[in-house]
């Protein structure tokens, strides 16, 4: 206790007036509860629960008599110290004094300050109040737990005081510390004062009884004064007598109460059994009704799928013989076609040709000649495929076939699409990487042999192929029932599914690296600048989950179990830019439905991608400031509601607001993703696990060929209809622009960092450079890779490894230095 209250730095004697509150410490972050008179505040953070020196209840007598427990009643008006340091009088008004009374009082000398007694003598109508502790007991009465004076201004009356001296009044001469002691703090247990007053004989059995247990179970505390008078006299008869009939008392007792719990555990034993009869008899009852109604319903439902069997039946041995009919109708029919072809004459046997296909079916698999204009499929391009017509999708496939004619390319009709080796003709070895794939020079005897072997057994185009892929994904059919659209084997339609995933995943990563800062800053939403007061917003970040089938293997069914969701799924993070361009390194592989985006966000480094000291913003489930500080990286994340919080404050809705408005585009570009491969949206199998990272990877990256979602948008009076709107890829990759966006590659206070700042001042005021613009400086300062130098000195403060790009020290150089 005493080293409790030297931590708190209070003194030893206020600890027991301390009285826990079932509410917490207001005091922010404080986990402990709060205390009675503290300003609902624990211990440590507050220390008012104890009188100070000059107020009342220094003494500290207890809880009883503080403020904190006496705020409804009267106070004392004295100025006696011993009043005040005994404290209040416990749940108790102070008396008032009659007028008659108060000179007395006042000229006591002993209760009043010179300076109080000077009031009561400007102002008699004062009120005058006096604890009964000032007076002396004889001239105090209890009633119902209330002190009253002894007094009566009508009746004549006469006082002593502790001299003998008489007086008309009750003298204010009590001893405040003698009053509490012997009124307030003294108890004599109901056993002890049967001890003093000598009836132990005239007290009951009962009595007797619980006398002896409660001097068996307090062995070992101090004795109280009847066991100390009954040590006193073991020696008398008397006591042996009174100590027999004790035990004799205690054991017709305990024998009283041992029949009656016998004879109540009988009764209540009988009347469970009667009752377990009852509910038994009633059970087996209602089970035999509901046994004899089951046995009659499955009769009934028996005799009516037999009538129904009879009656099918029937009609499918009328249809078979109606078939049987029209087959023979038809094979005589057939018959007398090929007698009537075989007596045609040569000059007709075309038109003869042209009626027996006219007889024949008509249907036949889907080519991707079906998306020309005029064919089966052209006026649905964009339903089957991954653009709106059949001229982008050429575009397209030429440039993944890189079979055009420049340097380094494949000679046309040899491409690369046109030259894929079957899924399942490649061992696992290289599937898994720990095997090279055979490698062969382009101008070797060994490459025309397998280009020659290769178009011998090439039975279908490989725009086919790729037309099969995509309706497979937009679709989200089965490979069986595409394998049918496309005449073609379940087994390679899984080979081309797997060699054009592993294909558009490779080049589309290829095509859309992370953007640098230049191309961020130089078509920046001006939505953006508005909002966040700055140009540091590189990556809009969230988590995507697409539901999956639930594998037998207990592990894996396990780490793809989503409590979220309810169901076995997939979990990928999605992060995109400003305007919904999205980078390959944007959307890591996936994992399963039990990982959190916490756990996703720190093992995939995505976080990595965006420039020291630039933000990302993030969803409130995404606690990842911690992570986002090892990079250097400011994340920018709606406040959650606080613990008993039942409504955000307005700065909290200002700023969940701002983020969740600018947030839309990366839910825009997940709601893109689902909409067009509704592949995703149906259960993903089990044996596809191992791909649908990059199926997931392509659908994100198809997004960059969509237009651009920016906010606010103001087009200016040149028309969207002359030339159309760049897409996303085109603006943020090829230096494109749209509506809603600005350079702010000038404006280098809106994303420079206190270096850059002081180093375009240095280059602008170099002779060598006054003829450039500020676009231009600030260009070279954006090439020189300060944040990369930023982002190094960070890994060296927490004795990391830095194994990223450097700081460009050449171009530094050569820009000129001071």
């Amino acid at each position: 206790v005493k080293d409790f209250a030297a931590i708190l730095g209070v003194p030893q004697k206020t600890l027991p007036l301390i009285k826990l509150l079932p509410t917490q410490c207001r005091s922010s972050g404080c986990p402990f509860n709060a205390i009675l008179s503290n300003n609902g505040r624990c211990p440590i953070h507050c220390k008012s629960w104890y009188p100070v020196e000059g107020e009342r209840g220094t003494k500290m007598h207890g809880p009883d008599f503080l403020s904190s427990s006496n705020r409804q009643f009267r106070a004392c008006s004295c100025s006696m110290k011993a009043c005040k340091e005994a404290g209040y009088f416990p749940s108790h008004d102070a008396l008032y004094i009659p007028f008659a009374m108060r000179q007395v009082a006042l000229n006591s000398g002993r209760l009043f300050s010179e300076e109080k007694a000077n009031e009561y003598a400007a102002n008699p109508k004062k009120d005058m109040c006096l604890y009964p502790w000032h007076f002396l007991k004889r001239h105090l009465i209890l009633e119902n737990k209330e002190w009253k004076l002894d007094y009566d201004e009508e009746a004549t009356k006469v006082y002593s005081d502790l001299e003998n001296k008489k007086h008309s009044f009750p003298p204010p001469i009590g001893n405040v510390e003698r009053f509490i002691e012997e009124e307030l703090c003294s108890y004599i247990r109901p056993q002890d004062r049967w001890a003093t007053d000598n009836r132990e004989t005239e007290m009951p059995s009962w009595m007797l009884e619980m006398l002896a247990i409660d001097e068996e179970e307090c062995k070992g505390k101090p004795p109280s004064p009847r066991k100390l008078k009954k040590e006193k006299e073991e020696s008398c008869i008397r006591s042996q007598k009174v100590q027999k009939e004790m035990q004799r008392a205690r054991v017709q007792c305990l024998s009283s109460r041992v029949m009656d719990l016998k004879l109540n555990h009988n009764s209540q034993l009988s009347a469970a059994e009667k009752k377990h009869e009852k509910a038994m008899a009633k059970t087996i009852k209602d089970h035999e009704n509901k046994m004899a109604k089951t046995i009659e319903n499955h009769e009934k439902a028996i005799s009516t799928v037999k009538k129904d069997c009879e009656e099918r039946l029937k009609e499918k041995d009328a249809e078979l013989r109606a078939a049987k009919a029209t087959i023979s109708k038809q094979a005589q029919t057939i018959a007398n076609l090929e007698k009537m072809i075989a007596e045609l004459e040569k000059d007709n046997r075309h038109q003869a040709e042209l009626l027996k296909q006219r007889w024949e079916p008509e249907a036949r698999p889907f080519t991707y000649d079906d998306l020309c204009a005029g064919g089966v499929l052209g006026n649905n391009v964009k339903d089957f495929t991954f653009f709106d017509t059949k001229e982008q999708n050429d575009l397209f496939l030429e440039v993944v076939n890189f079979a055009d004619g420049t340097e380094g390319s494949f000679p046309v009709g040899d491409g690369l699409c046109e030259n894929m080796r079957p899924y399942n003709k490649i061992k696992p070895d290289e599937r898994d990487g720990l095997k090279d794939p055979p490698c062969m020079d382009m101008n070797s005897p060994e490459y025309a042999k397998y280009i020659e072997k290769s178009k011998r057994t090439r039975s279908r185009s490989y725009k086919d192929d790729f037309f099969a892929f995509c309706v497979y994904l937009k679709s989200g059919a089965t490979q069986e029932f595409v394998a049918c659209l496309f005449g073609m084997s379940q087994a390679t339609m899984s080979n081309i599914f797997h060699n054009w995933a592993q294909l558009l995943d490779d080049t589309l990563q290829r095509w859309f690296p992370t953007p640098t800062r230049s191309q961020v800053l130089r078509a920046y939403p001006d939505r953006f600048r508005e909002a966040d007061g700055h140009c540091r917003c590189f990556l809009l970040l969230d988590g995507v989950e697409f539901f999956a089938q639930s594998s037998s293997n207990p592990n894996v069914a396990s780490t793809t179990y989503s409590d979220y969701k309810g169901h076995a799924t997939v979990k990928f993070l999605g992060g995109c830019g400003t305007i919904g361009e999205v980078p390959a390194k944007g959307v890591p592989d996936g994992n399963g439905g039990r990982a959190s985006d916490v756990m996703m966000t720190d093992y995939s480094n995505i976080l990595q991608i965006i420039p020291f000291g630039n933000t990302g913003k993030v969803d409130k489930g995404f606690t990842i400031e911690n992570i986002a500080a090892r990079e250097g990286v400011i994340i920018d994340r709606p406040p959650k509601r606080r613990k008993n919080q039942k409504q955000q404050s307005a700065i909290d809705t200002a700023q969940t607001q701002k983020i969740g408005n600018t947030r839309i585009i990366i839910e825009n570009v997940n709601g893109g993703v689902k909409m067009d491969l509704r592949y995703l949206n149906a259960l993903i199998p089990c044996t596809q696990y191992s791909i649908i990272s990059k199926i997931v990877r392509i659908g994100f990256l198809l997004q960059n060929f969509k237009t651009p979602f920016i906010q606010n948008r103001n087009p200016d009076s040149v028309s969207d209809a002359q030339e159309g709107r760049p897409c996303r890829a085109e603006i943020r990759w090829h230096g494109a622009t749209d509506a809603g966006l600005s350079d702010v590659r000038g404006s280098i206070h809106l994303w420079g960092y206190k270096c850059e700042i002081e180093r375009h001042k240095q280059l602008s005021m170099m002779d060598k450079h006054k003829d450039k613009s500020v676009v231009e400086i600030s260009e070279m300062v954006l090439n020189e890779r300060w944040d990369l130098k930023l982002r190094e000195e960070l890994y060296q403060l927490d004795d990391r490894v830095y194994d990223g790009d450097k700081f460009n020290q050449e171009l530094y150089e050569s820009h000129g230095v001071n």
